[in-house]
């Protein structure tokens, strides 16, 4: 009995990232006419993916947390921000075998400071067979040539998506 509170201790000694993390999808925000979700530990800034979309666009941005120092091929932009890749290749791979979508030099990265690591964002149309991925097929990996494989379950995609498109009038 002496060894279940010494686990208890040594577990509170840990930081806090070793420890598991439930992950979740937000409801829908909105600001500024700007319709957003993210998934990621609630009531933290721990965003691992991030969508958003207005009524007036007819594009939705996947930005996908990828925990990667900057891709070779990287070119910041002026402000020192965003950034596009040069030569390289960006999939997003579903479970199941053919499931890929290919985004070829279309994403945009960009650092993030509190966490490390990089945002990648794609901007889809709102009719894009990639929602219907993520929709039906929670297992994805964000794939960038020359670097470890990003993967995410995104448990509950269904309903989240379709609560962010029916907000911004998909």
């Amino acid at each position: 009995m002496r060894s279940v509170p010494l686990v208890l201790a040594c577990l509170c000694l840990l930081p806090a990232s070793t420890l598991a993390e439930e992950v979740a999808w937000s409801d829908v925000f909105q600001s500024e006419g700007i319709y957003s979700i993210n998934f990621g530990v609630p009531n933290s800034d721990d965003v691992r993916f991030f969508m958003s979309c207005t009524k007036e666009r007819t594009t939705v941005e996947l930005s996908w947390h990828a925990d990667i120092d900057k891709p070779n091929g990287m070119k910041t932009g002026a402000d020192g921000m965003r950034a596009r890749l040069e030569n390289q290749s960006v999939e997003i791979r579903f479970a199941g075998g053919d499931n890929v979508v290919k985004e070829n030099v279309k994403a945009a990265f960009q650092p993030e400071e509190m966490s490390g690591g990089i945002f990648v964002d794609f901007f889809v149309p709102k009719t894009a067979a990639i929602l219907q991925k993520f929709r039906s097929n929670s297992d994805a990996a964000l794939i960038i040539s020359g670097a470890k494989p990003q993967e995410l379950d995104l448990k509950g995609a269904d309903v989240a998506i379709d609560k962010l498109l029916k907000a911004c009038g998909g």
